[in-house]
């Protein structure tokens, strides 16, 4: 917020630049000193960088920045890059914490920017209703299924992998689902209602009061006038 009010470009992208090389070394020395993983990777100054990658984005865009056509390779080359890491790392590898999660922020920043080109395939593809759903519930996602897995796995010790990933799948795409309608929802309705506008007074008209009643986008308000004291 301080950066916004000082509007100086180079201080924010001076400050946005420092505070991610601040965590990138943070997150090294921190995971090497023997902190548990779990506990850098939580820590504030253990992720500010893709925060601060995420920012540096959106203050690009913000200045008219845009990107061109070659961003589309790149923005495959980061989906294929965050399906590599999904698919063959353990969470505790130490190339994640020696940089790796950085890597993702960047790879995460690739695809973003060549989605914005919506004619690209891959925006088409990120636009493909499964893709969209997704992403409405990406945030309870996100919140609930840390906790739910960890339930799973302590509840369900003894069966196999794959029966605690589908329960866990199961119950996580429950919560989460319950969670966006009745919680998350309504909350972002309030958000995006447009805010109530006076009603002007009717020029020539100084004896009277217009009161709207019915108003709505596209059509006139229907008026009722009152006597004026």
């Amino acid at each position: 917020l301080g950066l916004l009010a000082l509007r100086n470009r180079r201080l924010s992208v001076g400050v946005m630049v420092g505070l991610a090389a601040i965590a990138f070394v943070a997150r090294i020395v921190l995971f090497h000193a023997g902190v548990p993983w779990n506990e850098v990777y939580v820590q504030t100054e253990g992720y500010l960088d893709a925060l601060m990658i995420g920012a540096l984005l959106a203050w690009a865009l913000h200045s008219g920045w845009r990107p061109g056509r070659r961003i589309e390779a790149l923005g495959w080359l980061g989906a294929a890059f965050i399906a590599a890491v999904v698919l063959t790392t353990h969470r505790e590898d130490a190339w994640l914490f020696d940089g790796g999660y950085t890597l993702v922020a960047l790879a995460s920043a690739l695809v973003i920017c060549a989605a914005l080109n919506e004619r690209s395939a891959l925006a088409r593809l990120l636009q493909a209703r499964p893709a969209r759903e997704l992403g409405r519930l990406s945030y309870s996602i996100y919140l609930w299924h840390v906790l739910i897995f960890m339930a799973v796995a302590d509840s369900l010790a003894a069966r196999s992998g794959a029966v605690r990933l589908v329960v866990g799948l199961s119950l996580t795409g429950l919560a989460s689902g319950f969670s966006y309608y009745v919680i998350e929802r309504p909350f972002l309705r309030r958000k995006r209602r447009p805010p109530e506008r006076p009603a002007a007074k009717p020029e020539g008209d100084a004896g009277s009061t217009p009161a709207a009643s019915g108003a709505g986008p596209g059509r006139a308000p229907g008026m009722a006038t009152v006597a004026e004291p």
